[in-house]
């Protein structure tokens, strides 16, 4: 009998091998039990029922099941059916990504890159980030490519950075397109080559992506433009002195500009320098409708960027715990925070997604058409089209109301205006809101959206509760220089119904509340909770 038939035959491997067995079984009854807990809790969370979803994977989770992990870590980190916490989010993310979790490799080395609910790092987020890309995950590859195009602390590398952004970009990410084109049209990294730059950028711009749709036209007219530099800036000079509404609230000289800025252009400037010039030159005015675009660059005259006080996820895991919905395209967010009282968010009053979005309010107001008041929500809204704001405010308009003044230039000199406008809301839609409403803003409702502001307090039972909104209320024109590079000027003047100027200043709240780092501590919305208790 040779060895291995003797240690077969003996007692002790009988004994290993039922053990082993049993095991088997054991894991084959267990398994399935699990997977279906594991699909169970994704399907909970699909639907938005975090409740569900946590039960059901927390404790695979602490088991070791990587897929849960990543989902617990998610849901830390969106502060989905648990406190927003970043630590958290990164322990259950890297028990996953230790596993091998694609997903939760990209996401932990994406919070380690931005610096998101942990201190930046830069090491840690490639060393993740580079995990990822290497199993073919799309944004892991643009963002590894991108930190080595951008990121000093890990080494600018044009070779590596290319070729991570061309994996992405080969997949169809649109940023990696846009950014690939970026680099074909510089020359960095690769070899200048205007046609692989149009190719890239036309992709992103097939799927939507708005800088590509932006730059594309000038990259696709560019060979057939007047690029001279000092005819460029006489253009964009005689442009504003002609159209622009502000030189006179905003105290600026425009003649005293031109006489620094203008000897600066000569028929040598490139277009780096040429763009840089200009710039500074319209930075003067301060307002966020002025805007320059050349290809792949673009600059906002605006130099401020005030923080905001909404946090929608917390809004939507605190007040409207009873459920909520999004409609209009994603712009719409509403729900109940008590039986009486509604609440709607609106996200923007964008048309880039067509008029239809407007429609889905009216849904909203016949659900809450007979609770005691509504808090709509603008916080964060950064605007779009005042016929939208026109059609929205409609929902809640008792009557027709002035809403807004307008004005335009009608001479040479900067203090000639035309007739004032008067701009007016009224009644729309099967069903209009017309007990007590409460606005809540703050310094980052810009343009149309502190226009909804205006129109909403013409109203006798509205109230506004937060901050001051932006004060950026011109209505652009967008114009385009010879050499092809686009341009926004502020054309239109827009007053409150009294006819009070809100530029630079913003529209005050009739009720202010400060927002206090202690507030996110204790878990409220200090502004939303001024609300409740103006309607309780």
């Amino acid at each position: 009998m040779t060895e291995n038939e003797r240690r077969t035959e003996s007692p002790a491997y009988h004994a290993i091998l039922r053990c082993l067995l049993f095991i088997l079984a054991l894991c084959l009854i267990i398994a399935p039990s699990a997977w279906g807990d594991y699909q169970d809790g994704r399907t909970a969370y699909n639907r938005g029922d975090y409740a569900t979803a946590l039960k059901e994977l927390r404790p695979l989770a602490e088991q070791g099941h990587a897929g849960a992990q990543y989902f617990i870590g998610y849901m830390y980190y969106k502060g989905q059916g648990v406190d927003q916490d970043g630590e958290e989010a990164v322990k259950w993310l890297r028990k996953a990504a230790e596993q091998g979790d694609v997903k939760a490799q990209y996401l932990l080395g994406y919070m380690c890159y931005k610096g998101q609910g942990v201190g930046q790092d830069s090491e840690e987020a490639q060393k993740w980030l580079r995990k990822a890309a290497e199993q073919g995950h799309a944004k892991a590859q643009f963002y590894l490519g991108e930190m080595y195009y951008k990121v000093k602390t890990v080494g600018q590398d044009e070779e590596e950075a290319v070729k991570w952004v061309h994996k992405a970009a080969e997949q169809g990410l649109d940023r990696a397109q846009y950014l690939l084109g970026h680099m074909y049209y510089k020359g960095w990294g690769v070899e200048r080559d205007r046609e692989e730059a149009v190719k890239w950028v036309r992709k992103a711009a097939e799927q939507d992506y708005e800088q590509a749709q932006h730059i594309l036209p000038m990259l696709l007219n560019e060979t057939q433009v007047d690029s001279d530099p000092e005819k460029n800036l006489q253009i964009l000079w005689n442009e504003f002195d002609r159209h622009y509404v502000f030189f006179l609230s905003k105290n600026v000289n425009w003649q005293a500009l031109y006489d620094i800025y203008a000897p600066q252009v000569t028929d040598q400037t490139d277009n780096a320098e040429l763009f840089a010039i200009l710039s500074s030159m319209l930075t003067h005015l301060n307002d966020v409708h002025v805007t320059l675009t050349m290809p792949f660059k673009n600059f906002n005259s605006a130099n401020r960027r005030p923080g905001g006080t909404l946090n929608l996820d917390f809004v939507k895991r605190k007040y409207l715990n009873a459920g909520f919905q999004t409609t209009g395209n994603g712009l719409f967010t509403s729900g109940q925070i008590f039986d009486a009282i509604g609440y709607l968010h609106i996200a923007s009053f964008s048309s880039k997604n067509g008029r239809a979005w407007v429609e889905a309010i009216d849904p909203i107001v016949s659900e809450f058409f007979d609770h005691k008041g509504l808090i709509v929500d603008v916080r964060g809204n950064n605007g779009g089209s005042s016929r939208n704001v026109d059609a929205i405010v409609g929902r809640f308009a008792d009557q027709k109301r002035v809403s807004a003044l307008v004005q335009r230039r009608d001479g040479s000199r900067h203090s000639d205006f035309g007739r004032i406008t008067k701009k007016y809301v009224k009644p729309a839609g099967d069903k209009q809101f017309t007990k007590s409403i409460i606005v809540l803003t703050d310094r980052q409702v810009i343009s149309s959206g502190e226009y909804f502001v205006l129109a909403m307090k013409q109203f006798p039972y509205v109230r506004t509760v937060g901050d001051t909104t932006f004060g950026g209320q011109g209505s652009p024109t967008r114009k385009k220089l010879p050499n092809g590079w686009e341009y926004k000027v502020s054309t239109g003047k827009w007053s409150s119904a009294d006819n009070v100027l809100y530029e630079d200043i913003g529209v005050p709240p009739d009720i202010p509340v400060a927002v206090s780092p202690s507030d996110s501590v204790m878990g409220r919305d200090s502004v939303i909770e001024m609300a409740i208790q103006l309607l309780k």
